[in-house]
């Protein structure tokens, strides 16, 4: 029921030339800007698997023609403009995902300033990317255990990039036991989801909706 309900839902993107909004923000992702990143603490019953994320991250692009596109550039005809810029669907369809075992409990913050500095190859695709970093036993630094540790050094990179948007959500709860409703299963693995984008397919809303209300789903 869940994944009929997404499949009435997807977001509307087809071939077709950008919008004016849409080409600025592919131009200025060149210059360290309109980039959005959404991190999460995962917490599972039972260790996720690189496959349990292919798998899932297959599905979501099959829900979504936007994570299917590249952006194509050919001569305008309109002569007051130089370059086209088109939404195209990539052949074949490219997921950039990145499976990583920290050996620290905060190295993920590392790995999104490094992100904040790169941008897409926007003519190739994908215009997005994921990387799940799987945590060692251990209470985030500070002890804090829902996550929001980490939140004011975010915060901090993100001011030092005024042109990039990030978003530190809750812990999201993700149940990959047998039995799901047991009210006394506990969730002993960690990892922090980072969600990439390009702010031509979404914004910060739609990321977040992306990621709560269709991808953990489809984990689940």
């Amino acid at each position: 029921d869940e994944v009929s309900k997404m499949e009435t839902q997807p977001y509307v993107f087809t071939t077709r030339d950008l919008s004016a909004q849409e080409t600025i923000a592919d131009l200025q992702q060149f210059h360290g800007a309109n980039i959005l990143i959404h991190t999460s603490i995962i917490k599972s019953e039972v260790k996720l698997s690189q496959s349990n994320f292919e798998i899932a991250l297959r599905k979501l692009v099959e829900l979504q023609p936007a994570l299917r596109m590249k952006i194509a550039t050919s001569a305008a005809i309109d002569p007051k403009k130089t370059l086209t810029r088109r939404f195209e669907e990539m052949e074949p369809v490219q997921i950039d995902f990145i499976f990583q075992l920290a050996d620290k409990r905060d190295s993920w913050i590392r790995l999104v300033e490094n992100e904040m500095s790169s941008v897409f190859d926007s003519k190739s695709g994908p215009l997005w990317k994921v990387i799940y970093v799987e945590l060692p036993p251990g209470l985030p630094r500070g002890g804090h255990e829902n996550g929001s540790a980490n939140y004011g050094t975010l915060q901090s990179l993100a001011s030092s990039e005024p042109n990039v948007t990030i978003h530190s959500g809750p812990t999201s709860i993700i149940s990959m036991s047998t039995n799901p409703h047991n009210p006394h299963s506990s969730h002993n693995h960690e990892g922090v989801l980072i969600f990439k984008m390009h702010h031509a397919i979404a914004d910060g809303i739609s990321l977040i909706s992306l990621l709560q209300d269709q991808f953990l789903p489809i984990m689940n």
